[in-house]
This record gives C-alpha cells, sequence and structure tokens, in this order.
C-alpha cells in the first residue's frame, strides 16, 4: 500500500508542477466571426425627364460611380407604377420584364472612375407622365 501512496504522491506533484489533470479537458472557445458590414452602394443613378407631352416624355438617366474603387460594369433598375412602354433606348441595354425594366451599361460606357459618369435615354409613351422614376444602382 506504500507504493501506492508514494505514486499518489508523485502523480499529484506532477500534475501541479505541469499543471495538467488526468480528466477530460474543455475545449478551447472559438472566436465569433466579426460581422462583414455591407456594402455602400458602387454608383448613384439619377433620372431626370428632359421634355413631356400628352402621352409621352424623354428622360436622361445619369449613372455616377460614387464608391472607392473604378467601376468595371454598372446596372439600373427601377419599376413603372403606370401603362409606361419604352419605344426606344440609347447608351445602355435594356431588358423589361412586365413593370421591372433593368438597364445595363454598353460595352463603350461601363468602366467609370472615381466621380465618373455615364448617361443613357429612354423615349416612352404613357398615358400620364409620371413626375419621376425611382431608381437604384449597382455593380
Amino acid at each position: 500500500m506504500l507504493w501506492f501512496r508514494v505514486f499518489l504522491a508523485v502523480t499529484t506533484a506532477a500534475l501541479a508542477v505541469w499543471g495538467g489533470t488526468s480528466g477530460p479537458t474543455e475545449a478551447t472557445p472559438t472566436p465569433s466571426a466579426t460581422p462583414t458590414p455591407s456594402p455602400t452602394p458602387a454608383c448613384r443613378a439619377t433620372a431626370t425627364i428632359d421634355a413631356r407631352w400628352g402621352n409621352g416624355f424623354v428622360a436622361t438617366v445619369t449613372v455616377r460611380n460614387t464608391g472607392t474603387e473604378s467601376l468595371d460594369r454598372w446596372r439600373v433598375s427601377w419599376r413603372w407604377s403606370g401603362d409606361e412602354r419604352v419605344q426606344t433606348f440609347w447608351g445602355g441595354v435594356a431588358e423589361a420584364a412586365g413593370p421591372d425594366v433593368t438597364v445595363r451599361n454598353a460595352s463603350y460606357n461601363g468602366t467609370l472612375v472615381l466621380d465618373g459618369v455615364a448617361t443613357f435615354g429612354l423615349l416612352v409613351t404613357t398615358s400620364a407622365v409620371p413626375d419621376g422614376l425611382t431608381t437604384t444602382c449597382a455593380r
């Protein structure tokens, strides 16, 4: 029995010196990920109705790079509120699905330096000319 007391004393002393335990160890907690801030828009689109008449209008949309680096492409979207129909686009490539319209840059105006601008235009027929267009711009 003496050998057991000596073994126990030596084991306890060794554990105290090395700081270990003979039982299970606790897992080291993994730090949580830092939340990624939402990106700021890389561009802003502003629509101006240049001319209006009873059943239509002409508008120019200016796309400005508001980001922190050059853009290699841009996309502007909006939703019609009534019976608007685009007759002609220039300065961009348009896609429409019902009331939703998206215009992407043309091959020659997609690259925008910091604070650089590009424009596109449209000729629209409608029964009621809107006061303006609410646009969103994205890369």
